[in-house]
Order: structure tokens, then sequence, then C-alpha cells
């Protein structure tokens, strides 16, 4: 397995991961996304391909100053492909964000996790992650 930087051909491939966790999102809106985040130092995407060039994975981090807490990186969002989970790709992707955010000089990393999703705390757990709080997520989509 390799880790690297995503590049604007794996659109396709980021779309269909995310679908498997129930974010249908538009091709072109990943692609807008993408164009607008790459080559921008204070965001880490990376993708696992697979030894055929397949990428089965893919971690986005984003450095998120705040005001009244110390710099840290957010997780935006991790997918494994769901045929190649529980083999070392999620914790390698994590582990690659990590070594990034030490590279930063920035010392936390954070990320947040729908409720339902216990498999995945269990995992993030097993990373050395704690739980610091519960709270709701409020939107509003602006006309």
């Amino acid at each position: 397995m390799q880790i690297r930087p995503i590049a604007l051909p794996d659109t396709n491939a980021l779309v269909e991961l995310s679908a498997q966790l129930g974010y249908a999102i538009e091709l072109t809106t990943v692609r807008h996304n993408l164009q607008r985040m790459l080559g921008n130092a204070d965001h880490c995407l990376l993708v696992a391909e697979n030894p055929a060039g397949e990428v089965v994975g893919w971690v986005h981090g984003f450095v998120r100053p705040l005001i009244e807490s110390p710099l840290s990186v957010e997780i935006g969002g991790l997918v494994v492909d769901q045929r190649c989970r529980r083999q070392g790709i999620g914790a390698a992707l994590m582990a690659a964000v990590e070594r990034w955010t030490q590279a930063q000089g920035i010392a936390i990393v954070s990320l947040r996790s729908a409720a339902q999703r216990e498999e995945a705390h269990a995992f993030y757990r097993g990373l050395g992650y704690a739980e610091v709080k519960r709270q709701l997520a409020f939107r509003k989509t602006l006309a």
C-alpha cells in the first residue's frame, strides 16, 4: 500500500468511497472543493493506493485556528473502502496526518464522528484519541 497526496484524477474514487459512508456528493462538488484545497498549505489531502493502483482510502486534515484554543488540525474526513477495512489502511492514513501535523509545529489533532458510528469510535480510541465532549451540530443553508 502506498500513501500519496490526493490529485484531481482521484475525484471519482473519492466520490465512490464517500458514498460507502452514506455521503452522496456530486462529482462536480468534490472537484470544485479539491481545486480550492490543493496547493493550500493548511490542508493535508492523502489517499491510500493498493498495489494495483486503486484508491482504497482517503483522509483530509486541515489547520483549524480558533481564538480561544491552541492551534490544531481537524480531520475533515476519513474513508477506507469497505472491502479493505481492518487491514491497517485507516491507521496508516491517520499516522500520515499526524506526521504532517507535527511537521506544521502543531500538537493537537481532533475529529468528529457521528454518534451512530460506534465501530469508528472504537477505531479512534485504539489510535489513542479520547472523547472530550458531546455536542449538537447546527447548520443553516443560506440562499
